[in-house]
């Protein structure tokens, strides 16, 4: 999902970049070039004398350069109905497909795989932030997908597209998924008392349950359902298997028996401990790279100080309330003549390592047991770079290496000579410890490796989540690692659940009206935080929920503490929305509860948190959070009301907001022209992302603009641009053109203009 309000990571260089409530992503028409060869080939392969029983060079040139030109403009983001607005006549793509000829598109079926998918961080600007998702037949065949919607699905999740197009690595097509979650509702029982087990299912053909208490083993509804345990006297395991013609898949979930279940009774909490376990590590293999004739930034033998025994490890430990840590080993430096690609934002997506040559050939020659990790993490010094971003796998991927396939994460991590600086990561608000920029990309990087998506805000005044529009924030919870970093470092408590490090009777889920406790997120005993949501209403297509969590000044939040200007949220709730899909994967967006329409989100978020007498009310989904009624040192109370009669709305759908500039000067003698649009989408959020198509239909006898067609989602915009050489071949004067925006979905909600372009020589 495309944000609206980009922000640069203050700590960085300490200063905000605003894009105010417009994606920074500038899209690139495909230039008149693709017309041209598709003239080409078109009569080339229409010519008598082609030769269908060989492959022409020239022919396959040309095809070859039209793919990569596409290829381009789908990296970018654009049509991913290429074929719609640069086709190939369906004679002439039976013609090269029974000569044999490659890089073209063609029509597939039934294609499967595994969802896998890279995050691209760029910290210094976040506008360059993206995602790319892949479905992996097997570690050597990987397909980039496009236009393709992050909350509906989760990294791993086995996927299928029924039928599309292939274009070289590109595959467009609906994704369709063979999913399955289960749920206990409570997880933590007394003795002899029930549960109430849920199944959420996609596209299975069987379903069966397995083990869990009488009546459960055995055929489950393939649509879902729900299953109310017999009294339980022990902990049991509850599991399920879906499968079809794609495969199987399960999950499962343990619900706890114990004398005294975690809950509160008239602000007494009683606590249910699990047995203790002992910590797990995160096994790393960490590569050095260093382009060759650069000075190396500390030596390899620094760099168990300052990942395995300094505060990168601690910052695990202390999250994961001691459950995890980081293990592993340290390889290099690794000297490489390629600087270009090792200070690329780039991974390649079959491989091993980062597409450095000496990598392969030091693994090799040094025998380095790849087995023996579940994460990789290369770290790359670009002194001259003058930038610091990252990039990694959202969670484990399937890698080859000679031969071999392997289950781990990949990150990679990009710094200039100014990492090591005396300047802390957070600058604004630094916390009473070291914490460099060094520190955060590796942290938030590894973040990704394990699991987790950014930590983003919603800067929507006073709107809730299933109302918000033209507000997503990239980075923008300032509260935790996955965001910025800027007020304390704690990752929020969904994200600590999603990773494990919660155990499940420390949740506490709010379904109905009632007064509640949790404490606070830092400490290890407790109920760290809270999801709510309302039964009645949820059902609804994008599953919206709240959590909230309350932070105090404790270990890595202590920065909280030092500065008054934001010490207050240490008495009430950070509230957060996110998606709950039954397959994807939750992302979480923090709400400034006392928003201020007038002041930049940095400033405005500073008071973030819920205090006091205010409430924090969603009255479409039915919930009304606050007011705080109890705050101690050790925990805090509060207020929820549910209304069980709210109905999720239906989708609303408006025609979009299309802007234009007019007039446009193209200067056909300068390389940097630009004629640039943006599209708003209106519907309501309930109607999920649409695709839009933009276009420029020439007026008088004018050649038409190329198409553009994007996945924007409800209330975002987009902002698209012709650039050179689009209008370079035309003469010196003034053309027009009627530029039109509409949902490419229902074809019925547009909005038009009429532009004037003067071309200067």
């Amino acid at each position: 999902m495309k944000k609206y309000l980009k922000i640069l990571f203050l700590p960085l260089l300490l200063v905000i970049f605003f894009l105010a409530y417009s994606s920074v992503k500038i899209i690139k028409a495909t230039n008149t070039s693709v017309f041209e060869l598709n003239e080409e080939i078109e009569e080339l392969v229409s010519s008598p004398n082609f030769d269908e029983e060989e492959v022409d060079p020239a022919i396959q040139e040309l095809l070859t350069e039209r793919k990569d030109t596409l290829l381009i403009e789908l990296a970018d983001g654009n049509a991913r109905r290429i074929v719609d607005d640069y086709p190939l006549t369906s004679s002439t793509l039976e013609k090269l497909e029974r000569a044999r000829y490659i890089d073209f598109e063609t029509d597939v079926s039934n294609v499967t795989g595994s969802l896998e998918m890279i995050a691209y961080d760029d910290f210094e600007n976040p506008e360059n932030y993206k995602e790319e998702y892949f479905l992996a037949e097997s570690s050597e065949i990987k397909y980039k997908l496009y236009a393709f919607n992050k909350y509906s699905l989760r990294p791993a999740t086995l996927i299928e597209v029924k039928e599309g197009k292939l274009l070289g690595d590109g595959l467009f097509g609906a994704v369709s998924t063979l999913s399955v979650s289960i749920s206990a509702h409570p997880q933590v029982v007394a003795t002899n008392s029930t549960s109430e087990i849920t199944w959420v299912v996609e596209n299975a053909d069987s379903c069966t349950g397995i083990g869990g208490s009488v009546g459960w083993a055995g055929p489950k509804n393939i649509n879902g359902g729900t299953f109310i345990t017999t009294p339980l006297t022990q902990t049991v395991i509850f599991s399920i298997t879906c499968e079809n013609a794609q495969g199987e898949v399960s999950d499962s979930i343990t619900v706890h028996v114990a004398p005294n279940p975690a809950y509160y009774i008239n602000n007494i909490m009683t606590v249910y401990n699990p047995e203790t376990l002992e910590p797990e590590p995160y096994k790393i293999g960490i590569f050095l790279v260093n382009p060759e004739g650069e000075n190396l930034p500390f030596e390899a033998s620094e760099g168990e100080n300052l990942i395995f025994d300094g505060i990168i490890n601690d910052f695990f430990k202390e999250n994961s309330y001691g459950k995890r840590y980081l293990d592993g080993d340290i390889y290099g430096w690794i000297e490489t003549e390629d600087e270009n690609q090792a200070c690329s934002g780039t991974m390649p997506k079959e491989e091993f390592g980062i597409g450095i040559e000496e990598i392969d050939e030091y693994i090799i020659q040094n025998s380095v047991p790849l087995q023996s990790y579940n994460h990789f993490l290369f770290i790359v010094n670009c002194p001259d770079s003058n930038s610091n971003f990252g990039l990694s796998s959202l969670g484990q991927i399937t890698l080859n290496f000679n031969g071999i396939n392997y289950t781990a994460s990949r990150a990679r991590i990009i710094f200039d000579d100014n990492i090591f600086s005396g300047t802390p990561a957070t600058s604004i608000y630094p916390p009473p410890f070291s914490w460099r920029i060094f520190d955060h990309l590796i942290t938030h990087e590894l973040g990704h490796s394990f699991g987790v998506l950014h930590a983003d805000g919603l800067d929507c005044n006073s709107l809730p989540i299933s109302s918000a529009q033209h507000c997503f924030i990239e980075y923008g919870n300032y509260f935790d690692v996955m965001g910025n970093p800027v007020f304390s470092l704690h990752f929020n408590g969904m994200y600590k659940k999603n990773l494990g490090w919660i155990n499940p009777n420390q949740i506490l889920d709010i379904t109905s009206s009632g007064h509640y406790t949790i404490n606070p997120l830092e400490t290890k005993a407790g109920i760290k935080f809270a999801r709510i949501f309302n039964p009645a209403g949820i059902s609804g297509a994008l599953g919206l929920k709240y959590s909230v969590d309350n932070r105090r000044a404790i270990g890595l939040d202590a920065g909280l503490g030092l500065h008054e200007e934001i010490s207050e949220n240490q008495n009430g709730l950070l509230v957060h929305g996110f998606y709950d899909f039954p397959s994807g994967l939750p992302q979480t967006f923090l709400f400034d509860t006392t928003p201020d329409e007038e002041t930049w989100w940095i400033y405005d978020v500073e008071d973030a948190a819920l205090v006091g007498s205010n409430t924090f009310s969603d009255s479409t989904l039915g919930i009304t959070i606050g007011p705080i009624t109890n705050l101690t040192a050790s925990r805090i109370s509060f207020d929820v009301e549910i209304d069980p009669n709210a109905t999720f709305p239906d989708c609303s759908q408006d025609d979009p907001i299309l802007t234009t500039y007019s007039p446009y000067t193209y200067d056909i003698s300068e390389n940097d022209n630009r004629i640039e649009i943006k599209v708003e989408n209106t519907d309501e959020l309930t109607c999920g992302p649409s695709e839009f198509r933009a276009h420029g239909i020439g007026l008088n006898g004018v050649e038409n603009l190329p198409s553009f067609y994007e996945l924007i989602g409800p209330g975002e915009e987009m902002t698209f641009a012709w650039e050179s050489p689009i209008l370079d071949d035309m003469a010196p004067g003034t053309y027009m053109f009627l530029i039109q925006a509409y949902n490419v979905e229902n074809n019925q909600f547009l909005d038009w203009e009429i532009i004037t372009v003067n071309v200067v020589p």
